[in-house]
């Protein structure tokens, strides 16, 4: 097993996506370069759960689709499945079609909602699942699975990337509700979050935060805001693209540079998932469904509740 913390490679000041990628193994969140030319990953159970700030054009989008594209590319469909939400419609919609996605990319703040009802409740059948054969985390589950070659389903991490943050609760306020519920009990079942935004003015947005082990913190607008994240107003003194401060779980923060894989790079690791096509998960599109908002005002104008 690699050593996930910090990773090297001796002599390399600039570290490229591909040296990067030979480098790291299983479940390793691709972080960047520190100042010293020393190669940055995380591990995804150890980090549990992300959160992303920055202002528009910092680099948070390039920062997100390396973790992403080195996910993708060093785990198989089987060990990790992919959520993804994108306000804006085109950061994230290419990756649709490709066979980690869980279901297709969401755009609609109100199937959003209907998303983390339905994560909510796979995180509570999860917890049941393990308490019933006396385990408590997900490795352990999967191990026993392989062990006992019992012929019961091998389960998935799912990471569900939400962006943008603030703009998803303004629209829709209810959702915090489902994000705490999985930031508290998502990690001992494989349910990891990775929660973007350019602003931390919202009340319930910094009440989110405060529960969010790692963060990763590019440009900030002003210093109280860099300070609130970190305690310190090195965020607002940042350089405007790719640099940042990672705040890990556990170990010292450090100022890292995002490594932006090439235009040929990408479009290779999606075009291999594509072409190894895993179909989307049909029961959790059911169940979404099933919770959309809209649906449930149509069932209780048809049975004449308010």
């Amino acid at each position: 097993m690699p050593d996930y913390g910090i990773l090297y490679k001796r002599g390399v000041v600039s570290v490229t996506f591909a040296e990067a990628i030979r480098q790291m193994g299983e479940m390793s969140l691709l972080i960047g370069t520190s100042e010293d030319g020393k190669l940055v990953c995380a591990d995804l159970d150890e980090t549990a759960h992300l959160f992303v700030s920055g202002v528009t054009g910092s680099g948070k989008s390039v920062f997100v689709e390396s973790i992403l594209l080195s996910l993708i590319l060093r785990n198989k469909p089987e060990q990790l499945r992919l959520v993804l939400f994108d306000s804006k419609i085109v950061e994230l919609s290419r990756y649709s079609g490709e066979s980690h996605m869980l279901i297709p990319t969401v755009t609609d703040t109100q199937r959003l909602f209907a998303v983390m009802e339905w994560a909510e409740y796979e995180t509570m059948c999860r917890l049941k699942t393990f308490a019933s054969v006396g385990i408590r985390s997900i490795d352990q589950y999967n191990n026993l699975v392989e062990e006992t070659n019992q012929e019961v389903a091998f389960i998935p991490r799912i990471l569900i990337v939400i962006d943008d943050l603030t703009a998803v609760i303004g629209d829709y306020p209810e959702i915090a509700d489902h994000i705490i519920e999985i930031l508290m009990k998502g990690r001992a079942v494989g349910i990891h979050l990775l929660l973007v935004t350019q602003s931390t003015s919202s009340k319930i947005v910094r009440s989110i935060i405060e529960i969010v082990p790692s963060k990763s913190v590019f440009l900030t607008a002003t210093e109280k805001e860099s300070r609130f994240l970190l305690r310190s107003n090195i965020a607002c003194q940042l350089a405007p693209f790719g640099n940042a401060i990672f705040s890990p779980t556990i170990g010292r923060s450090c100022k890292i540079k995002t490594i932006m894989a090439k235009n040929d790079e990408a479009d290779m690791i999606l075009g291999i998932g594509k072409r190894n096509f895993v179909e989307y998960s049909q029961d959790a599109i059911t169940l979404i469904e099933r919770n959309m908002p809209s649906e449930r005002l149509k069932e209780r104008m048809k049975y004449g509740k308010k």
